[in-house]
């Protein structure tokens, strides 16, 4: 009875939280989407499609054109970058997708949303060009009946990611433009609660001991990592290279998620600890490390994902 009074809150935890995800998983997941769906080049899309409350999410059925493909089809999210798991070639470089958007409605003005182009991009529609820029884009046009080309050329120099891994998100202005509103609340929210807490805890540290810190810091971390979405939002200075600083603040929180856990559970000071936080503070350095090496080696970016699985 004793061990079970110690037990039912985590165990409560995460049972909550499992329903939690398992809810958001199936109620705000892109690829659990219902039709329309691309296929062969081609979307058909009529009226309804566009006057609902979520957007259509343009993931199956674009043909791909880069250095080594010629009108391949794919689905936006089957490869992290243009390497598609040939370690020989570099994961960079130049790409063209394309997909043919079949209406069949009256004229309506619609906007599509595309999250994260790696890295500098051209968004055309029937060979006029509508956007171009660095990072995230969005294109707002009349749809008319008939066949429209949407063509998003990208071009990508360094970091994990290259042509369009992101699914566009097509819909009414009114759709997409809620849409981003409640995904920007919900980043700042992300954002700001941790910072809050960070600085507040803060000011306990010379007080409050050692967990006190090491939960400022987790926050401090979790606030850095979560403000990457407002960096590429606002095609920030150097934002082609803010996946260093995402990824050393991701590092960072694992290991105030062990030290805190080493501290709460009372082994610290265990030789264990001792091996596993040199592990843990050795592994950073070597992915960062990797990450400088991917432009110019291109297996590089395979390893640096494999470790990073493991860390």
């Amino acid at each position: 009875m004793g061990k079970w009074k110690i037990w039912w809150q985590p165990c409560l935890v995460l049972a909550v939280l499992a329903v939690l995800l398992t809810v958001l998983f199936y109620t705000d997941n892109k690829y659990q989407t219902p039709p329309p769906y691309g296929e062969s080049g081609v979307i058909t899309l009529h009226e309804p499609d566009l006057e609902k409350d979520t957007p259509v999410f343009l993931i199956d059925g674009w043909v791909l054109l880069d250095g080594r493909a010629t009108d391949r089809l794919t689905y936006i999210g089957e490869f992290s970058n243009l390497q598609r798991r040939d370690l020989s070639v570099s994961p960079h470089g130049w790409a063209r997708y394309r997909m043919t958007l079949r209406y069949d409605g009256e004229p309506c003005m619609v906007s599509a949303d595309f999250p994260y182009l790696s890295w500098q991009y051209v968004i055309s529609l029937d060979g006029m060009q509508l956007a171009r820029g660095a990072g995230s884009g969005q294109i707002i046009f009349w749809l008319t009946p008939g066949d429209h080309v949407l063509e998003v050329e990208t071009l990508s120099r360094q970091g994990y990611y290259s042509g369009m891994y992101f699914p566009p998100a097509l819909g009414a202005v009114r759709t997409v433009s809620q849409v981003n509103r409640m995904q920007g609340f919900a980043y700042a929210l992300a954002f700001l609660f941790p910072l809050s807490l960070a600085i507040f805890t803060f000011f306990l540290w010379r007080t409050g001991g050692s967990l006190n810190r090491w939960f400022g810091l987790l926050c401090g971390c979790y606030a850095l990592y979560m403000f990457r979405y407002f960096v590429f939002l606002f095609s920030m200075p150097g934002a082609q290279y803010w996946f260093l600083v995402q990824n050393l603040a991701l590092y960072g929180l694992y290991f105030c998620v062990a030290r805190l856990t080493a501290l709460a559970s009372g082994v610290s000071s265990g030789r264990v600890w001792k091996w596993m936080q040199a592990v843990l503070l050795a592994l950073p350095v070597i992915l960062l490390s990797l990450s400088l090496f991917i432009p110019g080696w291109s297996p590089a970016v395979f390893v640096h994902g494999r470790l990073t699985d493991f860390y």
